[in-house]
């Protein structure tokens, strides 16, 4: 029986369950993502055993990043396994990067398995709930004795460029189709699980916020770092992973025609932005651990997503969009049709030039926007909130299916009965 919070958990929906989650990020070096939101706070009243990711892609070595990542991914494995709170456990499962195929396949999907199972042995886990957050998991499932498996959707992961797509896109199937039930945090999403597999019933659970921990930024006691403080300003804000789908052209665009303005990326490096790195008034900042995300947003004046509108985007639900606005930003995004409903407290953008005029809006004219944002409208975006979200839908999933198990069951024995009756003794 999981430590549970005996007062908490009275009002909590989910409580004394297993959970496996195969996460889609690593716990000890990927910042705060969803899945490690989520599952801290169902680990308050839960057993939870967190997997990280095994990833999706081969990693090259003329890849900006590839050996950083490698080395990060070792240093994860050496940590076996770990126990990081009452209920929670971080595993670090060996395997080849993105799931190999043929027969390097098969072997690796025997010994993921198998390190798995060792895991939850070790952790007292028994027909866990399995939470499923990237495809190459999917050789797992159906092979954990699971009650019930729930495929997260955060992202078009056959849209990703760097990995194998044609590899990538059998996987997710695989995965939905083994699935009872999926969690998506955008319509996008939604439509394309039920287009998979109906009866997994998907169900849209958006991003929450840690609404507290960035509401920080707003205080005047907050102190900004030394390396954003020194850069003049205005700042135009990016916190974050620098991924390949950002929009270059764009923020190469708004450095070139506006060079008083000065652009500021706090986050990992992946490559690929040497053009942009070369102007005087763009600076990159190294990754900052979560605890000081509010303390570097303090010192934006504004914070910018600029990503390209690929099916990537499109499909996404971008997690630090919330926390640019918890964090009292004004914040300016490119259309990403997940982010139409905040248009009223946010500036997006159909096109470069409106991005552009959104930013002249809130620099030299002063229209902001976020000032409408309704306390108690973040506050329903909470993690506090989704977590339990999820828990009352994890709760209906379970209920429903053994109402359905029992009344297989039910029938037959009725079938098996009316056979035995017809046959007559002996």
């Amino acid at each position: 029986m999981p430590e549970t919070e005996t007062n908490a958990s009275a009002s909590f929906p989910l409580i004394a369950e297993s959970i496996v989650c195969l996460a889609g990020e690593d716990w000890w070096y990927h910042p705060m993502r969803s899945r490690r939101q989520i599952m801290t706070r169902l680990a308050q009243f839960n057993r939870v055993l967190f997997v990280n990711s095994i990833g999706m892609r081969m990693p090259r070595a003329a890849q900006t990043g590839s050996r950083e990542r490698l080395a990060r991914k070792i240093r994860s494995w050496s940590r076996g396994l770990r126990r990081v709170g009452p209920n929670l456990h971080v595993y670090s499962p060996i395997s080849l990067p993105g799931g190999g195929t043929g027969l390097a396949g098969k072997i690796n999907s025997w010994f993921l398995i198998r390190q798995v199972r060792l895991a939850m042995r070790l952790c007292s886990i028994r027909t866990p709930i399995l939470w499923v957050g990237l495809p190459t998991f999917a050789p797992l499932v159906g092979r954990l004795d699971e009650r019930l498996v729930v495929y997260h959707a955060s992202d078009k992961f056959d849209a990703y460029e760097e990995a194998d797509q044609g590899a990538i896109a059998p996987l997710l199937e695989q995965c939905v189709r083994g699935s009872h039930l999926a969690i998506a945090v955008s319509q996008p999403l939604a439509q394309e699980c039920d287009r998979i597999n109906i009866d997994a019933r998907a169900r849209i659970v958006t991003h929450g916020v840690d609404v507290e921990h960035f509401a920080r930024a707003r205080r005047s006691d907050c102190a900004v770092p030394e390396s954003v403080g020194s850069i003049p300003r205005p700042r135009l804000g990016y916190l974050g992973t620098l991924e390949l789908f950002q929009d270059l052209d764009l923020l190469e665009k708004i450095a070139r025609r506006r060079p008083e303005w000065h652009l500021v990326f706090v986050g990992p490096d992946v490559g690929g932005m040497e053009a942009l790195a070369a102007l005087p008034n763009v600076h990159f900042l190294p990754a900052c651990p979560y605890e000081e995300a509010p303390n570097h947003l303090a010192g934006f004046d504004l914070c910018m997503l600029p990503r390209k509108l690929d099916a990537w985007v499109a499909h996404s639900n971008p997690l630090k969009f919330k926390e640019y606005l918890a964090a009292g930003r004004e914040a300016v995004a490119t259309d990403i049709p997940a982010l139409r409903a905040w248009s009223d407290c946010a500036w997006i953008a159909k096109s470069h030039e409106e991005f552009i005029e959104a930013c002249e809006a809130i620099l030299d004219r002063g229209e902001g926007r976020v000032a409408r944002l309704d306390a108690a409208r973040l506050e329903a975006e909470s993690w506090e909130n989704k977590t339990a979200e999820i828990g009352r839908i994890l709760l209906e999933s379970l209920t429903a299916k053994g109402q359905r198990e029992a009344k297989d069951q039910s029938e037959f024995i009725k079938r098996t009965r009316q056979i035995h009756g017809k046959r007559g003794p002996g």
